[in-house]
């Protein structure tokens, strides 16, 4: 059993927004005449409060942010609302700017294709019934003449009422939709080419393994208010945010009655996947799942026992429809505890005592379903005061018709996954102890031999203090085993400063050529980490709208007014990269590749915090 209390308490400052603040933010907003019937709602979100105010416990008010397009003039606009006063507090159009895409996008898309001449002939060419095709829609690479336009790239796969829709890609027929004017662009039909005979289908687990159950007969140890956890000794917010996905606020620890603040907001800024295949027919493969799709809109229903373990508590959650009405995301959010492994473990070699501790993780979790793929993203609290970002990538690959390819590894026989890249940005805005902090890198060096390193084995750790904001644009360095640590001005009882470590994982670096296009989209890619002093309007690391945006800007630009650092509200932006190379073993369905990252207590702690 989980413990629920504070059910009727009012809303919290970051608490998420409810179903009536909602309704009451597009009311206004119709009230005011600046929303109609016809109008669409890209995102309606908690403008969240002044950060100090939050931090002094004086917060009051709530407001709303919401991005609406209208179609008929292909006009984007952003609203802030007060919601208790029900009042417009600004209300701004963005001419040529396009919001994320939306449910009527891709059902347009889809239908304008699909009664195209160009098309059905191409269907008819292969003997193919227009009725076994699915359409799959997605954005793409920006090309030159499509300024303003909202460009949707629409491929074809021959379903036939397999489950899998991506296991049969009817290779070379390849469409462009502007669903701003309700034109297709165009359809290319590059020629004939074998479609794969197999349906991709998955069957029941071969495994003959017992079953294993995890039991808690007193109870979990997990308490929430609202969206506010309180665990062991960490307390926090989350929210499942339709943009940037899970959340994480006011991540803290708790002493006694103090609560000592680490992590304001964690969150996935954006997310961007690079195809690797020069063909024209896939070379538009770079879509931004978060700002184009919304990682929380994507969200699909966790499934206890399999994407969570089955005592986790699974939580709705509220978003809205594009219509602007308020929509429950059923089993959004999985909250569970997990074994952690030994936490500590000694053998006296004297008297053979053993001394050894298990430990116990926090874990709370979120599944994003972005056409063909899907990405568990798991925030976890450890009870040595560790924060680990634990994402699993799964799903089905994309594929493309072929025999072979140096694009792509062969998985099937007609079939062939293509090369591909992954980059997460997560924006990590650490207040340690409170909001001024300061960065540093922490590299270490061998000390050059000599007398006072005669036998060459002398290493030095060197905590480089980062100044500003161009010199915290970073990349991660395996040989001087570089973390980033942002630190306080508390000391703690050793005399030195409290902080808070960056540790990244496995990562790989962006593989495209230099005067790659993509590079100017996705600039936040073009480094591991990068470090800005906090404002509310640098939320997301490849702008506010990137959406057919061939220059959208983002973390790059934050950077170059070169605000200073050092005891400062700092901000980093960690770039997480995957290289995939398809293997034949990740068909029809890949089973999961776990990356991530840690941000560990330096100095936080005067000693070990699991020991009294």
């Amino acid at each position: 059993m989980f413990s629920l209390c504070g059910a009727a308490l009012a809303a919290g400052p970051l608490e998420p927004l409810s179903s009536s603040e909602i309704t009451t933010a597009v009311n206004v907003l119709k009230l005011y005449g600046k929303a109609y019937s016809s109008t669409r709602f890209s995102l309606i979100t908690l403008s969240e409060p002044d950060k100090v105010l939050v931090h002094q416990g004086k917060a009051t008010g709530r407001q709303a942010r919401v991005v609406l397009y209208e179609r008929s003039k292909n006009l984007t606009s952003e609203a802030t609302i007060d919601l208790q006063k029900k009042i417009i507090l600004s209300f701004k159009d963005l001419p040529g700017v396009q919001p994320g895409f939306m449910t009527d996008d891709f059902v347009l898309a889809q239908q304008l294709v699909g009664r195209d001449p160009r098309w059905l002939e191409a269907m008819r060419k292969r003997g193919i019934s227009p009725n076994q095709v699915m359409l799959e829609t997605a954005g793409g690479r920006f090309q030159e003449g499509e300024e303003g336009a909202r460009v949707l790239v629409v491929t074809s796969y021959l379903r036939a009422g397999a489950w899998n829709g991506y296991a049969r890609p009817i290779e070379g027929v390849v469409a462009r939709v502007d669903v701003a004017t309700r034109m297709v662009l165009s359809v290319t039909d590059s020629g004939v080419v074998p479609i794969e005979q197999g349906t991709g289908s998955v069957g029941n687990d071969p495994s003959k393994l017992k079953p294993l159950t995890v039991r808690q007969p007193s109870g979990s140890n997990i308490t929430l208010e609202g969206h506010q956890i309180t665990w062991d000794r960490w307390k926090f917010n989350y929210s499942l945010n339709a943009r940037e996905g899970l959340v994480i606020h006011q991540a803290g620890w708790m002493e006694g009655k103090t609560f000592r603040s680490i992590l304001y907001r964690g969150s996935m800024s954006e997310m961007v996947v690079p195809y690797g295949d020069p063909d024209p027919n896939h070379d538009w493969r770079q879509p931004f799942d978060a700002s184009e799709y919304g990682l929380g809109l994507t969200s699909s229903p966790l499934t206890a026992g399999g994407d969570v373990p089955e005592h986790a508590l699974l939580r709705n959650e509220i978003l809205f429809s594009q219509h602007g009405a308020p929509q429950q995301m059923p089993r959004a959010v999985g909250i569970y505890e997990r074994d952690g492994g030994v936490l500590f473990r000694h053998m006296d070699p004297a008297s053979r005592k053993v001394i050894s501790r298990r430990a116990r993780e926090l874990c709370i979790s979120s599944v994003s379903t972005v056409g063909n793929y899907d990405y568990l993203l798991t925030w976890v609290f450890r009870q040595d005061g560790t924060i680990r970002a634990e994402v699993h990538l799964t799903g089905i690959m994309a594929t493309k018709g072929s025999t072979a390819d140096p694009a792509g590894m062969k998985v099937a026989p007609n079939l062939v996954a293509l090369h591909h890249q992954h980059f997460f940005s997560f924006r990590l805005d650490l207040d340690v102890d409170g909001l001024k902090n300061s960065p540093s890198a922490l590299n270490t060096m061998p000390l050059d031999s000599g007398e006072e390193n005669p036998q060459g084995n002398a290493m030095h750790a060197m905590l480089e203090p980062i100044e500003s904001e161009q010199s915290g644009v970073q990349d991660a360095s395996a040989e001087m085993a570089r973390i980033w640590v942002v630190q306080s001005g508390r000391i703690n009882a050793l005399g030195d400063l409290t902080g808070y470590a960056l540790v990244p994982g496995k990562s790989s670096p962006l593989i495209a050529a230099p005067d790659a296009p993509f590079r100017t989209r996705a600039g936040f890619v073009e480094h591991s980490v990068w470090m800005t002093r906090f404002s509310p309007l640098e939320r997301y690391a490849a702008g506010d709208h990137p959406t057919n945006n061939p220059a959208p800007g983002g973390v790059q630009d934050y950077v170059q007014n070169d605000e200073p650092l050092q005891n400062q509200d700092v901000v980093l932006w960690y770039t997480l990269g995957v290289t995939h190379i398809p293997r034949p073993e990740e068909w029809p369905v890949m089973n999961a590749h776990v990356v991530g990252f840690t941000l560990e207590p330096v100095g936080f702690f005067s000693r070990n915090p699991m020991i009294p």
